[in-house]
């Protein structure tokens, strides 16, 4: 059977396929309506032990992170549990919130993982949850200072949004 066979059985039975793709153009137009679109957004705070510990004056405090992962997973363990999740889930029903340590690097780095249907709820998600995280590690018996350094993943971002490089 060559290409010309083909043509014409395709020009005698032409309803057929137009028939089918405009059903395959419809159905992919009800699923991209009817799937909305999932923003992530992802933080990094990272601990620094007070000013004054261990440290001469006028040291880099950035020599000094050993010793703080213990606080780091006491508090990545603190947004584990079911309090603040049920708060999460009350104030924002379709968002996922995963905090962690990032476990890329050593020392006392916490990462805050954002997943929301919105893009303004999923960065305003994010900043509530990363200033909580640095209140925290300050209230956490004078532990911590944080430095937020943020990463965002492309779909959450817009330009001249503050934070945007």
């Amino acid at each position: 059977m060559g290409v010309g066979e083909i043509l014409a059985v395709l020009g005698r039975r032409w309803y057929v396929l137009v028939a089918g793709l405009l059903l395959t153009v419809g159905a992919g137009w009800y699923v991209y309506q009817d799937t909305p679109p999932d923003y992530t957004a992802r933080s990094l705070t990272l601990l620094l032990p007070p000013a004054g510990v261990g440290e001469e004056a006028g040291s880099n405090p950035f020599l000094e992170l050993g010793g703080l992962e213990l606080t780091s997973r006491v508090l990545a363990a603190t947004y584990s549990g079911t309090e603040f999740q049920n708060d999460i889930a009350e104030r924002f029903p379709d968002a996922e919130v995963i905090v962690s340590i990032e476990e890329s690097t050593q020392g006392g780095v916490i990462a805050v993982d954002v997943k929301n249907r919105g893009e303004e709820t999923t960065m305003v998600l994010l900043d509530d949850v990363t200033s909580t995280v640095g209140g925290a590690s300050r209230a956490d018996a004078g532990r911590g200072r944080c430095l937020r350094a943020r990463l965002r993943a492309h779909t959450a971002a817009r330009p001249g949004h503050r934070g945007d490089a």
